[in-house]
Parts: C-alpha cells; structure tokens; sequence
C-alpha cells in the first residue's frame, strides 16, 4: 500500500482494517484528560531542541584535518608523560621545605630605621642565639654586642680602638631608682 501525503494516512489505514466508523481524534479533549503526559512531552521537545554545550563543528573540523588531529594527540602524549614522570623526578618543592631553612636560622639580620626612612638613623642588627651585633648610622665607629641571657653589653670603638664592658643589670637598677627618685620628688 502506497503512503499518502497526508498526515492521517495512519488513521485511514486502521479504519480501513478494523472496518469501523471513520475515526476522530480531539487532541484538546486528550490534552485536558493527561495534562501530566504533555507537560513530559513539552519538556522532551525543549530538551532535544536546547542547543548543546560544545559546538560539534569544532570536532569535526579537527579530525578532519590530518596535520591537527596528529597534533592534538602528540599534545596528549606529552602531557600524560609529563604527568606520569613528574613524580619520579623529584621536582615537587611543600611550602615546609621553603619555609624550613628560615625556622631553623640559626643568624637574623634586620634593620630598624627611627624617624623618616630617608634621613632618619637606621639601627642594623644581627641576631645569633642570644647574642646581638648592633651598629647604628649615625654613630659608624660605634659597634655594640649584648648578650640577652647574662645580660650584659661590650661597646667597642673602632676609632679609638677601645671598649666598654658594661652590666645590663646594674643600668636596669640604675633606671629604676632613677624613676622612684623622680616619682617622690613628684609628690
């Protein structure tokens, strides 16, 4: 049986077999009784229609071409090697092995500037363990060395090739009696 190019040649076709009356569809009495079924109907048809998230032109037009579809896979054989040698070259560096060498200093040096940063005096310092080596910029022969634990300071003077050896603990009394003598004074 030939197909005819209408829409209902279906309809006719059972109608003929089943030797009914001529059958009559009523979509919106259908569309009234399943409003479940067209709304699946309706979102299927959004879904088939929304367009996709790559454009398959891209693809197409890179396997086609034999110079890119060569190069596309030696760039994915370099990357699977490199990542897959990366760790048996011991090229991996943790922030706990930067930061490392700096905790385990043994010797810091810093300067402090007093005042502006231009003209002021800068004071620089270089800490081991319990000892300070200080010099200031506004005094160049003057170097001073504490040492925090017994506290005591050596002054040396590179003009004069002299020193002072003076007890931090004596200038800490000093001080304090210096500040009860003003403060009774004060009363």
């Amino acid at each position: 049986m030939a197909r005819p190019e209408n829409n209902k040649w279906l309809d006719e076709a059972l109608t003929e077999i089943i030797e009914s009356k001529k059958l009559t569809t009523d979509f919106e009495k259908w569309k009234q009784d399943h409003p479940q079924a067209v709304e699946l109907l309706i979102s299927r048809a959004k879904q088939a229609s929304a367009p996709a998230g790559r454009s398959p032109a891209i693809g197409s037009i890179l396997m086609k071409n034999r110079t890119l579809r060569y190069a596309a896979g030696a760039a994915i054989l370099i990357v699977a090697a490199t990542i897959s040698i990366r760790p048996f070259l011991g090229a991996t560096i943790t922030f706990a092995k930067v930061v490392e060498p700096i905790l385990n200093a043994r010797t810091i040096a810093f300067d402090v500037i007093a005042g502006d940063e231009e003209t002021g005096p800068v004071m620089h310092e270089v800490l081991a363990g319990s000892r300070i080596r200080r010099t200031f910029s506004n005094m160049p022969n003057t170097v001073k060395i504490l040492d925090v634990v017994d506290a005591n300071m050596l002054v040396l003077n590179t003009d004069t090739k002299t020193a002072s050896y003076v007890e931090l603990k004596k200038v800490e009394d000093d001080i304090k009696f210096l500040r009860e003598a003003i403060v009774k004074l004060q009363a």
